[in-house]
């Protein structure tokens, strides 16, 4: 009867070491820290199983209110060694008011199960203008070029 307890307990423990690899998301970015106007790259990288088909989410023009998508880059698959596929999502993000910017944890949609990406934050500072040293100036009039007679009469 041990015997028979060991060998059930032992089937218990293991069978979740026999299952199939789990699909797993994860988000980076270049930079976590812009200028005005400067632009970083957004990735969301699945690993996932190649017979699994993984819903992304999709955006339209802003990941988040001001943080504005300049380009979605084409999908990147890659073969991994432990046989799972890599499928990868880049974004080009930009933003035009200085102010920090999380981004929640976007949900991927496997079978029935939904799995999240890590959050991410991203500062947007603006340029700092040393007033003290450089006067404010106006804008330079506009330049009235010479009037070329020669060139009126020949056309």
């Amino acid at each position: 009867m041990k015997r028979f307890l060991v060998i059930a307990i032992t089937c218990v423990l293991t069978s979740g070491l026999l299952q199939a690899q789990p699909t797993t998301v994860s988000a980076t970015m270049d930079s976590t820290i812009l200028l005005v106007g400067e632009q970083t790259r957004l990735t969301f990288t699945v690993a996932q199983m190649r017979d699994r088909e993984v819903c992304a989410p999709v955006f339209s023009d802003t990941i988040v209110s001001g943080l504005e998508i300049v380009e979605r880059l084409p999908l990147d698959t890659q073969l991994a060694d432990d046989g799972l596929l890599l499928v990868s999502q880049s974004y080009v993000l930009t933003s035009f008011d200085s102010a920090l910017y999380f981004i929640d944890a976007q949900p991927f949609v496997d079978g029935a199960d939904t799995l999240y990406s890590n959050p991410l934050s991203l500062k947007v500072v603006s340029i700092p203008v040393d007033t003290a040293q450089h006067a404010i100036a106006d804008i330079k009039p506009v330049y009235a070029p010479p009037f070329d007679w020669p060139l009126f009469w020949l056309i």
